[in-house]
């Protein structure tokens, strides 16, 4: 049985295992940091393109409450000067950015995704370094182990025993993306057992 999406996105639902409670003054730009920070059990007071994230990302959802910040590429800093935050989380594709962000408050950058690099030690470095900073060290220990486990489970359930796969996406009746291993879902495949038939691809991808 190949992963799919709805496992992929089923796997992220199981990691958010408890409720959430406000941070109050952390502002998140980047979605994968944003889905993590729910995952650790925490509510920013603001975050970037929320109706877009509740179309595409499927969740963890973001609770009632918190500010929309506009577009990611784009954030309105207006508004978010006007939330005195004490932190903006971003990763590493908003650093062009990160002198505007530095005018308001302190930020921290995490990477998330490197160009030619695995990606899943590069979210787990950076799921501890969020946790740490905002005081969630043990719930981001936590939230890594669980993932081991699904992936765990999911290689002996499946017993790929390197079996080429690909993950893909559909873009209409002429495209697709395939993923290659410095991304989130080659670098599920490689975890639970497959052999990444596409690995070449590089985070460019390829149509």
């Amino acid at each position: 049985m190949q992963p799919n999406r709805r496992q992929f996105l089923a796997l992220a639902a199981l990691l958010v295992a408890r409720p959430a409670h406000a941070a109050g003054t952390v502002a998140v730009i980047d979605w994968a940091l944003l889905e993590t920070m729910l995952a650790l059990g925490v509510i920013p007071a603001a975050a970037a393109e929320l109706r877009q994230y509740d179309r595409v990302a499927g969740g963890p959802a973001v609770p009632p409450g918190v500010v929309d910040l506009g577009l990611r590429g784009n954030p309105n800093l207006e508004l978010l000067s006007s939330l005195s935050p004490d932190l903006i989380v971003i990763s590493n594709f908003y650093d062009y950015r990160r002198a505007g962000f530095e005018r308001i408050a302190e930020v921290l950058s995490l990477p998330v995704y490197l160009a030619g690099e695995p990606c899943l030690p590069i979210l787990r470095q950076s799921t501890a370094e969020l946790g740490r900073r905002v005081q969630k060290r043990e719930q981001a220990e936590t939230l890594t182990t669980a993932f081991d486990a699904e992936i765990e489970k999911a290689r002996l359930a499946r017993h790929p025993d390197g079996r080429p796969a690909m993950a893909i996406n559909l873009g209409d009746q002429r495209h697709v993306r395939l993923f290659g291993d410095d991304t989130v879902f080659g670098g599920v495949l490689s975890a639970t057992g497959y052999r990444n038939a596409v690995a070449s691809t590089r985070y460019s991808m390829t149509a």
